[in-house]
């Protein structure tokens, strides 16, 4: 009698056969509205951070907002006016008339209080000159302009004795030297007059008659101080 073969159990599966819904995934969350929505909010806040930013501004139209160069400064001739208001302020502080002398090779001019000593040294060239001044090819305005730039910057730089350069005039119309006639006037009137302690044509050397010799105020000192030397 043959053996039966024993009966190979499975494991114990109750729920066979049983059915379940299938489980539903989640959709992910719409991530591009979500930044659509961000930008929108950060545009939304930055028009009102500019409209606060921007009250009270007024628009400009045409070319209201167009930067114009600046413009150079251009030194102004003093007029008359401005002259005579000079020389009475002279007058006020004290400062008396140049005493000058124009005759033939001899055209001088000296402040109160200059010794005839001091004048006749400045004639000889005795007082030396580092800086000068050629006035060639400029008009009388100009000339006028350099001058009282020229004195000015001279004296506040410490300079005695200077040397400017007018010329004879042979070129000038009608042969007139304008500008050997003017200086000594601008050299005796204000603004320069409180630069200067006196003047005096050139030696040849230095230029003659074309030049002259211009001798400055020390710093400091005033117009009256008993004589200069």
């Amino acid at each position: 009698m043959s053996k039966r073969k024993p009966k190979v159990r499975g494991f114990n599966t109750p729920f066979t056969g049983v059915h379940l819904p299938e489980a539903t995934v989640p959709a992910p969350p719409p991530v591009l509205d979500r930044k659509v929505e961000e930008v929108e909010e950060v545009a939304e806040n930055g028009e009102i951070l500019f409209a606060a930013a921007m009250r009270g501004v007024v628009q400009l139209s045409g070319n209201a907002g167009r930067v114009e160069p600046a413009k150079r400064e251009v030194s102004q001739i003093p007029d008359d006016e401005q002259e005579a208001l000079w020389e009475l302020q002279s007058l006020v502080e004290g400062k008396g008339a140049f005493e000058i002398t124009d005759a033939e090779e001899v055209l001088v001019g000296r402040a109160p209080g200059v010794s005839e000593e001091t004048l006749e040294r400045l004639r000889k060239g005795e007082f030396s000159f580092r800086r000068h001044l050629d006035l060639h090819g400029l008009t009388r305005d100009e000339s006028k302009l350099e001058v009282i730039r020229f004195i000015t910057e001279a004296r506040n730089g410490g300079e005695r004795c200077v040397l400017v350069v007018t010329g004879r005039g042979k070129r000038s119309p009608a042969g007139v030297a304008v500008l050997r006639q003017a200086l000594p006037r601008w050299l005796s009137r204000a603004p320069l007059r409180s630069h200067v302690l006196a003047f005096s044509l050139a030696r040849q050397v230095d230029g003659g008659s074309g030049a002259f010799y211009v001798l400055l105020r020390r710093l400091g000192v005033r117009p009256f101080g008993g004589g200069h030397r």
